[in-house]
């Protein structure tokens, strides 16, 4: 059941985001950027890796759309499910690697070590290779919290209905990383519900939570933009009840949003609206949530340097 009164009960991903536009529309171009750019990886590689963290994060919505998408790039149905129950059962050592790689990053970020890195190197992998795999795992470890945080349910897509899709997405942009910087400089510096430090909060929460000290440092500089004490700041992204009583419910949405297996409760979302935020507002903490969980994993594979843009993000707070 969709946990915003605005999104109808089967409603599509690109409908629901385009009822919050600036933010939504922004995602959208960053998820062409990414998986239809149509380099180094193909897009039957990059929809195998969607389905894969998807299916490791619980999230059956995204599992069902990105299943599909595979399947209408020729990968079989048999290997998506090998691969989700062990990567070892890829189709050869090369992708086991990468697999087993995406796998950590995504259950574990802040435990992926240089080893992991030079496993899928000595298959034959480029760097440039591995640093798009990394893009598209992080993206859908947010992807996923967006999807399980407005509460989208829909039936799987037929293999037909995205060849069609894909076919018709017309022209995306060839910039990843651009596309991700004015998503990041849209979402967490433009007009929101939720302030500058208020959105950083919640970031530095959420990367707290995936162990990310980068992340923490960089959100915790924004943060304290805010009236915030620096004292007080650290009290809270180590507890959510040591919060104002306006952000505790959000902060503890993020929390759950933040745990695989689509564990958020109605009664989270009630939460939220009990303390006066609205619609947009909860959308807005979901998708800083889902950015977070991106940029943490973008940053956490030794050896694989993010894009110097993205660095910047954190060197510039």
């Amino acid at each position: 059941m969709p946990h915003l009164p605005s999104i109808s009960g089967q409603m599509a991903l690109g409908p629901a985001l385009r009822l919050f536009p600036v933010a939504g529309n922004a995602l959208l171009h960053l998820r062409s950027a990414l998986l239809f750019a149509g380099a180094p990886l193909s897009e039957g590689e990059c929809e195998l890796i969607a389905t894969y963290v998807s299916a490791l994060n619980g999230c059956d919505y995204c599992v069902g759309s990105h299943r599909g998408a595979a399947e209408a790039q020729g990968i079989t149905p048999l290997l998506l499910d090998d691969i989700v129950a062990d990567p070892a059962a890829a189709r050869d050592a090369e992708e086991a690697a990468l697999f087993a790689l995406l796998g950590t990053l995504t259950h574990t970020p802040s435990s992926v070590r240089p080893a992991d890195v030079e496993a899928v190197r000595a298959t034959g992998r480029s760097d440039d290779e591995i640093a798009h795999a990394v893009q598209v795992c992080a993206f859908f470890n947010g992807m996923n919290r967006i999807a399980e945080g407005l509460g989208l349910e829909r039936e799987p897509r037929s293999a037909a209905h995205a060849a069609q899709q894909s076919a018709n997405r017309g022209a995306v942009p060839a910039d990843a990383t651009a596309a991700l910087l004015r998503y990041h400089d849209g979402l967490m510096l433009g007009p929101s519900p939720l302030s500058i430090g208020e959105r950083a909060t919640i970031a530095a929460y959420v990367s707290v939570l995936n162990g990310c000290e980068a992340g923490v440092a960089a959100h915790r500089a924004a943060a304290l933009r805010d009236d915030l004490t620096a004292e007080r700041l650290d009290a809270v992204i180590a507890d959510p009840d040591a919060a104002p009583e306006a952000m505790q419910p959000l902060l503890r949405y993020v929390r759950v949003l933040s745990q695989p297996g689509g564990a958020v409760a109605q009664a989270d979302v009630d939460a939220v609206f009990a303390a006066g935020w609205s619609e947009e507002a909860l959308f807005h903490a979901i998708s800083v949530c889902a950015l977070t969980h991106q940029l943490d994993r973008l940053t956490a594979c030794p050896g694989i340097a993010p894009d110097p843009r993205v660095a910047a993000l954190y060197a510039e707070h």
